[in-house]
């Protein structure tokens, strides 16, 4: 096949769904050793995705993605002033909820089959004293990701990501991020449907290896 990544000029975690150029690397080198033509496009123009569409790959893989979190009403109103003053919209705005972490990959064979991974995601406490998974921390790499031995828990997971992929509508592949509150409730918090892809670190490969014994490889195989 003949595929095409598109990302954007950033190195930061903040525009690349899939993480850095890095990350968009892995994922060229993975496609390369599977015998496809694949190429990385980097663009910052509107005519650089018509180029794109010129060339008409088989196969487009959109890498491209952004959270903004407070602690009081002061930066509340400073941060919701900015975003409207930018977009000229309404802004979500969402609770923090105290519970534990969860990301579920979720991956749909060619039969129909939902390949579903669910795992605990465990930040480190940040010096306000909340576990956030920001910027800094998906840089670093400090999180720990672990397979989730409370039977209970997994199949309440798995549900309710499964019951979101399929009510929203997802195609081939997506990431459903969950959290609890102090009583242990699940939430949906969103779909992520351009998961990133950091080779070794990235939560949609390694909820896929932790829980499913999947490989970096085989997971980019059953995405294609």
């Amino acid at each position: 096949m003949n595929i095409e990544i598109i990302t954007t000029p950033n190195e930061e975690l903040k525009e690349s769904g899939f993480g850095s150029l890095k990350a968009c690397n892995n994922v060229l080198e993975s496609i390369r050793n599977m015998g496809h033509t694949v190429i990385l496009t980097v663009c910052s123009t509107k005519n650089g995705l018509e180029e794109v569409v010129k060339r008409n790959p088989d196969i487009v893989l959109l890498a491209v993605k952004y959270l903004s979190f407070v602690t009081n009403f002061t930066e509340f109103e400073s941060k919701i002033l900015s975003l409207h003053d930018t977009f000229k919209l309404p802004i979500l705005v969402e609770e923090y909820l105290e519970g534990k972490e969860f990301t579920v990959a979720v991956i749909e064979t060619t039969n129909g089959e939902l390949i579903v991974s669910p795992i605990e995601i465990i930040p480190l406490v940040s010096t306000n004293g909340l576990r956030i998974l920001g910027q800094q921390a998906k840089k670093d790499d400090t999180e720990v990701l672990k397979k989730i031995k409370d039977d209970s828990m997994k199949i309440k997971l798995v549900k309710l990501a499964t019951d979101a992929f399929n009510g929203l509508g997802v195609r081939d592949y997506g990431r459903i991020d969950i959290k609890t509150n102090k009583a242990g409730e699940c939430f949906f918090m969103e779909a992520n449907l351009v998961p990133g892809m950091t080779q070794g670190s990235s939560y949609f490969p390694k909820a896929c290896e932790i829980e499913n014994e999947l490989t970096y490889d085989n997971v980019i195989e059953l995405m294609l």
